[in-house]
């Protein structure tokens, strides 16, 4: 009895164990085989969003194949009736899939190089981070890389307590890798994270700009002291409030700080490059992962209007004339701060030839300089042709050259001032300086 007590014993165990086992066996299979489900179902998925921002761009290449002028900048879905494709002003849903394509303004070249670079304080306790971004619009608010420009941007960061600072720096063009503005999909702005920062007050400088030039406007800030960043128009003057008045307080409550820096190029600079031939497209493609999660796909391609005539030296040529100014202290003789250059034209221009006007026929021409070099002397009056010597290059991207000195033997005060300027390749413009 004893021996058969045993042996029923054992049979319980027994059983025990191979229910358990096979419990697990069986739950590991549907485990394996739901996890096997849900790589195969996010495949699928990444497949259909690859290919639905193929669409996209095939879409836009046929827009543009219409009209080179439907590509305007700013953010479209897409929408086909009649075998024809169009934008609409928000953004498509395929399913669960929501398509959106962001077209900016570029140009037809210039820097390859570009990114950020920042100093890292390096402080004894790895406590807080100061996270500095810059965000590039153009005075329509679209955004903007600023490709083809040699520019750069930089903000000083500072210790007050005991002086230490480092730079950080951010070069043309900028890569967006960051998502700072919530109102426009994909990244936005370009970041550079400063760590081991000892908790404290630190502050920013005004940004400065290399090479920029008036290619820019003043620069709008926002440390997010009180007020968050949705848009470009949460952004302030340098020292306006409490969310740009250059100080930054890393504390145990808020380790963390972000300054962002909007830099918007001006309206002549916006206006020259809405009239290049190149536009880049980016199709974005999201979808819901989980609750929670989103899954993104973006493929990006420029796109040339194949009609638009390759641009003259003359179409490439820049000049801003509102700051011209008469030197008073020189009898009202000389002519200054009249800026020119080539914005991004992708290869150098050069002045030939300059012809000034004027309605004094008593005062003559005796100098015409530019950035400091006189490439005309003489004794000339007005319409005569001058022959600059040598003639003027100017580089695509550089920054813009000021003439500095239109100089007369006499007073010219109360008379415009007529200005063409005649291009290597023969191309010319006229411009008017009002009278002073």
């Amino acid at each position: 009895m004893k021996f058969k007590n045993l042996q029923s014993g054992q049979s319980v165990f027994e059983l025990l164990i191979a229910i358990t086992i096979f419990t697990v066996g069986v739950s590991t299979i549907i485990f394996l085989t739901l996890d096997a489900n849900t790589i195969a179902r996010r495949s699928t998925e990444r497949t259909q969003a690859i290919l639905l921002a193929q669409e996209g761009l095939e879409a836009t290449r046929s827009i543009r194949d219409n009209d080179f002028e439907n590509l305007v900048a700013g953010s479209y879905g897409l929408n086909i009736e009649d075998d024809t494709w169009t934008f609409q002003n928000t953004p498509d849903t395929i399913n669960q899939f929501t398509r959106t394509i962001s077209i900016i303004n570029t140009s037809l070249g210039g820097n390859e190089s570009g990114g950020s670079s920042g100093g890292i304080d390096g402080g004894s306790a790895n406590n807080g981070t100061i996270n500095v971004c810059v965000t590039a619009i153009d005075s329509e608010k679209n955004q903007n890389t600023a490709f083809g420009y040699a520019d750069s941007f930089n903000v000083i960061l500072r210790k007050p307590n005991n002086g230490i600072s480092w730079t950080v720096t951010f070069y043309t063009p900028l890569i967006p890798t960051d998502d700072i503005l919530s109102d426009t999909p994909g990244p936005d702005s370009v970041c550079v994270y400063n760590i081991k920062l000892p908790f404290g007050r630190y502050s920013y400088t005004v940004e400065s700009v290399v090479n920029g030039g008036t290619n820019w406007q003043t620069p709008r800030y926002n440390d997010q002291y009180t007020e968050a960043i949705s848009t470009v128009n949460d952004f302030f003057t340098y020292n306006s409030n409490v969310d740009s008045d250059g100080l930054i307080d890393v504390l145990a409550d808020r380790p963390d700080r972000s300054l962002v820096v909007l830099n918007q190029l001006t309206p002549a600079i916006t206006a020259f490059i809405n009239n290049l031939a190149v536009k880049s497209v980016t199709s974005t493609i999201t979808w819901p992962i989980t609750l929670t999660k989103l899954g993104s796909v973006q493929l990006v391609e420029n796109f040339t209007d194949w009609d638009h005539p390759a641009l003259t030296d003359i179409e490439c040529f820049y000049i801003d004339i509102s700051g011209a100014d008469i030197e008073h202290g020189s009898s009202n003789k000389i002519v200054r701060y009249i800026t020119i250059g080539n914005p991004s034209c992708g290869r150098a221009i050069t002045i030939d030839k300059v012809i000034l006007t004027w309605n004094k026929p008593s005062a003559k021409l005796t100098k015409f300089r530019i950035d400091n070099n006189f490439l005309w002397q003489g004794n000339a009056t007005s319409g005569t042709v001058l022959d600059l010597i040598p003639n003027k290059t100017l580089q695509s991207g550089a920054a813009l050259k000021e003439i500095d000195q239109i100089r007369w033997d006499k007073s010219i005060l109360g008379t415009d001032i007529g200005v063409e300027f005649i291009m290597l390749d023969g191309t010319s413009e006229s411009f008017t300086v009002p009278a002073f």
